[in-house]
């Protein structure tokens, strides 16, 4: 199930023709693609970690050699490192 309401694309938070040091307009410790039960939908709620979250544990991923570690592509490793909350 999609909750945003908006059409496919990019939606209502992203701006595409924003430089790219401001990807959204929306910081990190509150973005996630999971629901929480402040969403009202028919299926079940699934929480699950934020943006910020998710790059802290990609990072500590990579750093604690785990199978598939090395599969972590390595621009996308320096941006889940320079992520902050806010």
């Amino acid at each position: 199930h999609v909750v945003d309401p908006s059409p496919p694309g990019a939606g209502t938070v992203w701006r595409p023709e924003q430089s790219r040091h401001l990807l959204m307009n929306t910081v990190a410790s509150q973005i996630t693609v999971f629901t929480d039960d402040s969403a009202r939908l028919e299926g079940p709620i699934e929480s699950g970690p934020s943006l910020y979250e998710w790059a802290r544990a990609l990072e500590a991923r990579a750093g604690a050699g785990v199978p598939g570690a090395e599969d972590i592509d390595a621009d996308v490793l320096a941006e889940a490192r320079g992520l902050g909350p806010d």
